[in-house]
């Protein structure tokens, strides 16, 4: 006997629709994280920095703090991001808000 999920209305059917959906884009992005994790070359990387050659540089941060970003490891993560790095402007304003204050902590 098929059940039938419109016979409860169409809110239940949108409901169920939206969790498998969810469902199925949490599943492609373990899997894609996965793939990348099983890319990683860190073992050969630490190798290759032992015997002095050279290991690619690419981004740093921690995959628990949301950090995909840096998958597959194995390269030198002295390298810094320009996007994530405070504009010569915002920079500036900083500082005059610091000025401002006369280093004393607000409270």
């Amino acid at each position: 006997m098929a059940f039938n999920f419109q016979a409860w209305g169409g809110e239940c059917y949108e409901k169920i629709a939206a969790v498998m959906w969810h469902s199925h884009t949490t599943t492609m992005r373990v899997l894609d994280l996965n793939e990348r994790i099983e890319a990683s070359r860190e073992i050969e990387s630490l190798l290759s920095g032992f015997n002095g050659r050279y290991i690619p540089a690419g981004p740093s941060g921690l995959i628990t703090r949301g950090r995909n970003d840096v998958l597959p490891v194995g390269c030198n993560f002295y390298s810094l991001d320009p996007h994530r790095v405070s504009t010569r402007t915002a920079w500036e304003v900083g500082k005059r808000l610091a000025g401002k204050n006369s280093g004393k902590i607000p409270g």
